[in-house]
């Protein structure tokens, strides 16, 4: 494992790991050290980068220990007005910890473009769940009610706006190009235009929190 930092963030980025929790395996002391708790981050991939950002040491074994069925009738895949609006309100909650946790990485807070990618990735994640599919007659009734009622528990009466933003993406036939293309242009300010490696290294103070533990 690398101690730079950046070169973490990117092997989390570029999708190096695995991206859920049940096919790693980890230490429960580490766990414990770090406070890499689910009911902290609340979303596997924010639980992946925490793990990457702190851990000494990771070992990929090409044994298959899980297989994953992905029925197209199972509950993940089954999605309605009523999913959709739990999903935004898990969401929500997930953009708190994200505030609340990631300073806590000093990385994070020397290169702030990190930081914002590290957002978008995890909570422009769609994939989790078939909304495209839901959206498939437009934003109907259902779903416009849903979607607001989602957005009024945390923005009360100007829940409208979000609201209209997260159908206008999601309606569209080119949501998954609006989201591509807004990380490409974070990516673009940390690799392209190098903002995250000047003197990197340097501003990172007590580094041997990287070490292998």
């Amino acid at each position: 494992m690398p101690s730079d930092p950046l070169a973490r963030f990117t092997e989390w980025n570029e999708n190096g790991t695995f991206l859920d929790a049940q096919y790693n395996l980890f230490r429960r002391d580490f766990l414990l050290e770090n406070k890499i708790f689910m009911s902290r981050c609340r979303d596997l991939s924010f639980f992946l980068l925490l793990w990457i950002m702190k851990a000494g040491v990771y070992v990929k074994d090409p044994t298959y220990f899980y297989i994953r069925r992905d029925a197209k009738d199972s509950k993940s895949n089954t999605f309605n007005a009523r999913s959709i609006e739990k999903f935004i309100v898990h969401k929500l909650k997930v953009a708190e910890q994200l505030d609340k946790v990631l300073p806590e990485i000093k990385f994070f807070t020397i290169c702030p473009q990190a930081l914002r990618l590290a957002k978008l990735k995890i909570l422009a994640n769609r994939h989790d769940y078939t909304i495209k599919e839901t959206y498939k007659d437009g934003v109907t009734p259902e779903i416009q009610a849903a979607v607001e009622n989602a957005f009024r528990q945390k923005f009360g009466d100007a829940a409208f706006y979000p609201a209209m933003l997260f159908n206008w993406v999601h309606v569209l036939p080119t949501e998954e190009n609006i989201s591509t293309a807004m990380i490409k242009s974070h990516e673009s300010w940390i690799y392209s235009k190098k903002v995250c490696n000047s003197g990197l290294q340097e501003k990172i103070s007590g580094s041997t929190k990287y070490q292998a533990r």
